[in-house]
């Protein structure tokens, strides 16, 4: 591991470094050896007293850190170990002078030259004895060994565990411990002192102290299961210690921890000068005042006492409660006197916690075994923020009624009341419980799967799998419970209280047949307590809330006999199957979705009249209006394939078989009542096909107006000359030149009206003053 001198004035103070300097300028470091990342060294200090260092070196993020371990007074990173650190580079730089790179290096940035240096000295080394250093890799290991301190906090009242680095003597006798700041290193970087069965130790410590505000330090206070797990581990293994204090670690003044007796643990009260006492009772008693000297917070608890450790096992109704709890239940509870004993006992056996604090003295109970409990079923809802927005969760809870006394479902605790200035205890009926609890559970209700449910916050929560589950059960579900004597409770909240749909309808607005007008707008909706409701409002705010609910393979996994939740616009719930949903989502959601997502009605184009008449079939409503639309609609979805027409008989010119798909195509439109383009290439009779549609209407009856044709000027001769030729029948009227304003006048006598583009805009008034 390689540094520098910056390396060592970022890690240590200003003052720490002078005076290192100062020990190393006076010739104070008497030793010093690297091996590994572990640098051996021994610094004179006061009084002529010889201290002894261990620096172990790793690199971090922020660079190269340095443990460095001191029998002095301060132990940890003093100055002693700074004044080694100086004196090692020294050295370094001393060897670098006598190798024949110290010019070329010049240039380099330190790290990499010392590197190279060095690198050079392990080149030149001979006959380098592989058993040296395995001994010194021997005498490393046993020189130092980790340990793991327990030890009182400040306050005294709590017990701290510490991860240590020991030195011991060669008779294994530890002369000064201290706590290791960087616990993971010793799992990525392990030092030779450590042994490979400890790295599952550290592992579990690091995992005790998860989540702890502060891992700044290697202390934590044993807690939880892992704490008492890794208690029982260390113990087992002979590694657990004690010491009074961290001044007595650095001294070497720890002592191992034997294992004691699991003792049995509860309340009792004392005797006192002045009355009683609730104080802590072991089983088998501890020595002295009875008092262990620690309990520790783990799970179960653990006690530490006279150089011992060992299990505790709280007495029955403690073990639910957080030890901790406990302790200052014990330690701030009054001295009862003879007065109070008798109205403590009463109280604390009408509210049952007799089962956690004993009873000051005896009070007679009177037993009820009568009472047969009443299930009560309580119905609510819960909003919770998602980032796709609020999202509902259901939730029921089950108590039993034992004569006004309420105690929810699972629960052990007893049921004891004042009676008449007497204590009635009522004797529970586990069977009638345990059929309630199984009948909700064959209707779906179980605890919430996910832990993100904030069902999880409700004591004695359940919830059903689904939304369409919920609506099961708010019908026969639920009207079945109540048959059975269940006293049903619903909140505000709760979404499941239904108003049944009078009826579905869909209003249809056709304005295809007005000028410059090819839509006709929709309405869909459900009747609702006599008044009608637009639906389509209704599934975008549903889709907004929820829009994974709405995903292709969501609604493909929907039977049509589900139901969906939703609530209209002044609070009513009702439920929409999903078999009238689908096929209004399927039809016209990306369309409405798109284009008018709050309106009432959706407007389509003509183009849409199939969608229509899929609708129709696909729901069951009360249609109004868009009779011709559904026609329309209808004769789309039976669409087989464009009709081919002969040419009719008036035409003076064969058709070739493209020009009949031409006008076959014409006449499609016409029959359908739609717009199109026919995009024949130049030179392919288009004119003489449109001629052909319009000579076709001319003999069927249809063409009851002329047909206005606008074109540029430089073709208006060949219509005339192509209508003569080929389609003489047709009566042509041409718009051309001054001569034209008396024929606006005869426009009704003609088949045939021929414009032009540049005369549009000056004739427009005149021409729409025709049909």
């Amino acid at each position: 591991m390689y540094f520098t001198i910056d390396d060592v004035r970022k890690h240590f103070d200003a003052a720490i470094v002078q005076r290192g300097s100062e020990y190393v300028r006076n010739g104070n470091v008497c030793e010093i050896s690297l091996s590994g990342n572990s640098i051996k060294s021994s610094v004179r200090g006061e009084a002529d007293k010889l201290y002894h260092q261990d620096i172990l070196l790793y690199p971090t993020r922020r660079g190269i850190h340095f443990d460095g371990v001191c029998n002095c007074a301060i132990g940890h990173n003093c100055r002693h170990v700074a004044a080694a650190l100086i004196a090692f580079l020294e050295q370094e730089n001393a060897a670098a002078a006598s190798t024949g790179l110290t010019a070329t290096l010049q240039n380099l940035p330190a790290g990499v030259a010392t590197w190279l240096q060095r690198v050079e000295r392990a080149a030149n080394v001979q006959n380098q004895a592989t058993d040296g250093a395995a001994t010194e890799a021997a005498v490393s290991v046993s020189t130092y060994r980790l340990l793991f301190v327990l030890s009182p906090d400040r306050s005294g009242r709590h017990v701290l565990l510490s991860v240590c680095k020991g030195r011991l003597r060669q008779s294994g006798e530890i002369t000064m411990a201290s706590p290791v700041s960087e616990l993971h290193t010793l799992l990525t970087n392990t030092p030779a002192y450590v042994k490979p069965e400890d790295l599952d130790l550290v592992r579990l410590f690091i995992a005790m102290r998860s989540g702890v505000a502060s891992q700044a330090t290697s202390a934590a206070e044993p807690r939880g299961k892992i704490g008492a797990q890794l208690l029982r581990m260390l113990l087992n293994d002979q590694q657990l210690l004690w010491t009074n204090s961290y001044a007595d670690m650095a001294k070497g003044l720890v002592f191992p921890l034997k294992e004691a007796p699991t003792r049995e643990a509860g309340l009792t009260w004392s005797d006192q000068k002045n009355g009683l006492r609730l104080a802590w009772q072991f089983d088998p008693p501890v020595s002295g005042n009875g008092m262990v000297d620690y309990m520790l917070s783990t799970t179960p608890p653990w006690y530490a006492d006279n150089l011992s450790c060992g299990e505790l096992r709280l007495q029955a109704g403690l073990a639910a409660i957080p030890l901790k709890d406990l302790q200052d239940l014990v330690a701030q509870a009054p001295i009862l006197s003879s007065d109070d004993k008798p109205v403590v006992a009463h109280l604390l056996l009408a509210q049952g916690l007799n089962q956690i604090v004993p009873l000051p003295q005896r009070v007679q109970e009177i037993i009820r075994e009568d009472i047969k409990p009443v299930p009560c079923l309580k119905l609510g809802s819960i909003a919770q923020e998602t980032r796709h927005g609020e999202r509902w969760h259901d939730y029921a809870v089950l108590t039993f009624d034992y004569d006004g006394e309420a105690v929810p479902q699972g629960s052990d605790a007893p049921i004891v009341r004042e009676r008449n200035e007497d204590i009635e205890r009522i004797i529970r009926q586990p069977e009638v419980e345990q059929t309630a609890s199984q009948m909700l559970t064959a209707l779906g209700f179980a605890a919430p799967k996910k832990n993100t449910s904030p069902v999880r916050a409700v004591p004695g929560g359940m919830e059903l799998s689904a939304q369409s589950d919920w609506l099961r059960f708010s019908g026969d579900g639920l009207r079945g419970l109540e048959v059975l004597g269940w006293r049903i409770e619903r909140t505000p909240e709760y979404r499941y209280d239904l108003t049944e749909i009078d009826d579905w309808y869909a209003t249809v607005a056709d304005h295809t047949g007005d000028p410059g007008k090819n839509w006709f707008d929709l309405e869909l909706g459900i009747v609702v307590n006599g008044t009608r409701v637009s639906l389509l409002p209704v599934l975008v705010e549903l889709i907004r809330n929820a829009p994974h609910d709405f995903d292709p393979q969501a609604l493909a996994a929907h039977a049509d006999s589900d139901q969906l939740l939703a609530t209209l616009s002044d609070g009513v719930r009702v439920a929409l199957p999903w078999g009238r949903v689908k096929p209004i989502l399927g039809t016209l959601g990306e369309l409405y979705f798109a284009d008018r997502p709050n309106a009432a009605n959706i407007r389509l184009s003509k183009l849409d009249a199939a969608r229509l008449a899929e609708l129709a079939n696909a729901t069951q409503m009360d249609w109004s209006g868009g009779d011709n639309l559904l026609e329309t609609g209808r004769k789309l979805n039976e669409f087989g394939g464009v009709q081919r027409v002969e040419a009719p008989k008036g035409l003076q010119a064969p058709l070739r078989d493209y020009q009949i798909q031409g006008l076959s195509w014409m006449q499609f439109l016409r029959e359908y009542g739609f717009a199109g383009i026919l995009a024949d290439d130049m030179g392919l009779g288009k004119t003489i096909q449109t001629l052909a549609h319009i000579l076709t209407e001319k003999e069927s009856g249809r063409l009851d107006r002329p047909a206005l044709v606008i074109a540029p000027t430089s073709l208006m001769s060949n219509w005339q000359d192509e209508t003569a030729r080929f389609a003489p029948d047709l009566r042509v009227l041409l718009f051309q030149g001054k001569e034209r304003m008396p024929r606006f006048e005869l426009i009704g006598e003609y088949d045939l009206v021929l414009t032009t583009y540049a005369l549009l805009p000056r004739d427009e008034e005149m021409l729409q003053q025709h049909e």
